[in-house]
């Protein structure tokens, strides 16, 4: 799941979270410590030509991180 927030005077994208989800006998359920670390690794290395880093918040949680220019702190 993807959770956005945007600036609504100039459009632009203050944050990103992402909640990592499986559909486990059609219901949604919490990823796995290890699924969860994985998709992060690979969302975070992918991210990285574009200045971009995924970082693990709680334990459900992921956040995406820019510069200052694209993306508050």
């Amino acid at each position: 799941m993807y959770f956005a927030t945007v600036d609504p005077e100039g459009g632009a994208l203050t944050e990103l979270c992402m909640i990592p989800m499986r559909i486990r006998n059609f219901r949604l359920n919490y990823a796995s410590r290890n699924d969860a670390a994985w998709l992060r690794d690979v969302l975070d290395r992918e991210s990285r030509r574009f200045g971009l880093a995924v970082e693990l918040r709680g334990e459900h949680r992921f956040e995406l991180r820019a510069p200052d220019r694209l993306m508050r702190s």
